[in-house]
């Protein structure tokens, strides 16, 4: 659970708490040690009315100053945890010595192993009260479970139980009554003195919140119920009795009432504060319950919209993805989204096209299984720069290897869109083989037409110096006559006059282009007679005849 702002605060305290327990352990340890050791009896007494703070217990305050002040940084280093752990367990063992010699009647020399306690009578010199023994083994036990999460609990709670007998100790005091005079028949020791059995209460808050947020005070720092009636219950409960109580007594004891009339009084001056208290934080927790339960009411009403935006979102993407869908299946061009060049979807047209019977015989296949060899380089070349974001013509034109192993011209305009969250590319396929047979027949028509014209022209030309050599190759036949050594050449020449003419006549009737198998410099001759020919009359079917019968016809 997160911390509110009163946690915040708490948290703080308890921070500040275990800070100020530093101090009081080793301010007071110190202090009692000094003056132990130069003879001064008022520094152990710190009041003289009071029993002396033994040296052991002077010790062991400083032990476990030293071992909280240690491991209030979680930080801490490893050497520096191991200090604190030795100082602890050495602040136990004093504490649990001390418990066998109360136990077991014997004496252990741990008593006056520090100084010799010369003020004190007895046959136990320089020995603490055995609850202040437990309290500092508790206590002890308490540090030695810090960041140890499998004793960490159980440790929190023996040191709040040593805090228990501290506080129940001075209440003892407060109240003017002998300090746990219990068991006499057992135990023979010295009463907890009043600056120890604050110091222990102060150590053990110390040690409980040495991790704030964590263990004893856990709670007292959450944004729950439970942290805010701890937070204000706790204090209450703690001081407002002991205070209730000693007033009550110090009443009596002046005699403004009786002792019967006194605990009437106390009783119910406990019940009224606890009622007010309890009542009070009724009130607060109502009005805490009642903005949470209106936010979430809010907060159910906003996920109900949203819930309600979303299947409305959903249910749109679902209608939109089924027109995509049947836009893409319904489609007459072919559509195919190829990722790392591996087909990922084909829509129907594409399969015709390609001349399989299913999607699943192609999807998952390399996209350059179904590229004529010779384009599949530049196919390659292109899908690249495409990913790669540079400029690339819209539209090619390729051919595809078909099923059967035929090719196929398309037209290919692609795109880069986003398969399963990586760029793949979206191809569009249109058969352009019927369009590239018309701009063929187009461009031979045009071809044949400009031949035409150009043979018209050429054949104008030719034809009136032609006519003109004709003449004077007539004139001069003429004049030479049937016996002359020159006709031989001029009957060539005019032989030649005549083909002339004939190739200028074909070139008038030329109605398609049919070339000859001589080539010239690799381009075709043009055949003028084949060119210029009419075309083949096409075959023209006939019945079968008959069989012949096996009858003779009759003899006339």
């Amino acid at each position: 659970m997160r911390s509110s702002r009163a946690g915040d605060l708490v948290s703080r305290f308890l921070r500040g708490w275990s800070a100020f327990a530093v101090v009081v352990a080793l301010g007071v340890g110190l202090v009692v040690l000094a003056g132990w050791i130069v003879g001064l009896p008022s520094l152990p007494r710190l009041f003289s009315a009071f029993t002396t703070m033994k040296a052991n217990t002077a010790a062991s305050f400083c032990l476990l100053g030293l071992a909280l002040g240690l491991l209030r940084d979680e930080a801490a280093s490893s050497g520096r945890r191991r200090l604190a752990d030795a100082a602890a367990g050495l602040a136990a063992a004093i504490g649990g010595l001390t418990l066998v010699e109360h136990v077991g009647r014997v004496g252990l020399g741990v008593d006056q192993l520090l100084v010799r306690d010369a003020w004190t009578a007895g046959s136990s010199p320089g020995r603490m009260s055995p609850f202040t023994a437990a309290c500092l083994v508790m206590l002890a036990v308490g540090l030695l479970s810090v960041d140890r999460p499998a004793v960490f609990r159980t440790g929190q709670r023996v040191a709040v139980g040593a805090g228990a007998i501290a506080y129940c100790n001075l209440m003892a005091y407060a109240y003017s009554l002998d300090a746990f005079r219990l068991a006499h028949a057992l135990v023979s020791y010295a009463e907890m003195a009043p600056p120890t059995a604050l110091t222990l209460l102060v150590l053990s808050g110390g040690v409980t919140a040495v991790r704030p947020g964590r263990g004893a005070t856990g709670i007292f720092v959450q944004e729950t119920a439970g942290g805010a009636l701890a937070r204000r219950l706790l204090p209450v409960a703690l001081l407002a009795p002991f205070a209730v109580g000693w007033a009550g007594v110090a009443g009596a004891r002046a005699r403004l009432y009786g002792p019967g009339f006194g605990g009437a009084l106390v009783a119910a001056a406990n019940v009224l504060l606890f009622s007010s208290v309890v009542w009070w934080t009724a009130v607060r927790l109502h009005r805490t319950d009642v903005r949470r339960q209106r936010a979430e009411a809010d907060l159910r009403s906003a996920n109900e919209e949203l819930d309600a935006r979303v299947r409305a979102r959903t249910a749109a993407l679902a209608a939109s993805e089924a027109r995509y869908r049947r836009l893409i299946d319904e489609s007459a061009e072919g559509i195919v989204i190829h990722q790392q060049e591996i087909i990922r979807l084909v829509n129907p047209a594409a399969v015709r096209l390609l001349g399989h019977a299913s999607v699943e015989d192609l999807v998952g296949r390399p996209l350059s299984d179904f590229i004529a060899p010779g384009h599949r380089p530049d196919v390659a070349a292109r899908v690249e720069a495409r990913l790669r974001g540079e400029a690339v013509p819209a539209a090619v034109q390729i051919e595809i290897l078909r099923r059967d192993g035929s090719l196929l011209w398309v037209e290919v305009a692609a795109t880069v869109v986003e398969w399963d969250g990586a760029p793949a590319v979206l191809a569009g396929w249109i058969d352009v083989s019927e369009r590239r047979r018309r701009e063929a027949a187009e461009q031979e028509a045009e071809t044949l037409r400009s031949v035409a014209q150009l043979a018209n022209a050429t054949a104008h030309e030719i034809n009136n110096p032609l006519t003109a050599i004709s003449g004077n190759l007539d004139m001069l036949g003429r004049k030479l006559g049937e016996g002359a050594e020159l006709r031989v050449h001029l009957d060539r020449c005019t032989a030649a006059v005549r083909r002339i003419v004939e190739m200028i006549g074909h070139m008038r009737r030329i109605t398609r282009l049919e070339a000859t198998a001589i080539r010239t410099g690799g381009v075709p001759t043009l055949d003028l007679r084949r060119s210029a020919a009419p075309p083949a009359p096409a075959p023209v079917e006939t019945e079968a005849p008959a069989p012949a019968s096996d009858a003779r016809p009759p003899a006339s």
